[in-house]
């Protein structure tokens, strides 16, 4: 890992519910980040 770079602790199910929302060259960050962003955009509906 870089200096940009950390890990993060996740449950089994967790971890197979983000691999299931991840496409093909997609890192787990790419696909976090775009979890964030519906979340972000979910509350600014509010």
């Amino acid at each position: 890992m870089g200096d940009e770079d950390t890990s993060i602790r996740l449950k089994v199910d967790t971890w197979r519910r983000l691999r299931s929302r991840k496409g093909p060259g997609e890192s787990f960050d790419d696909v976090i980040n775009d979890v964030l962003d519906e979340a972000d955009a979910v509350a600014a509906e509010t």
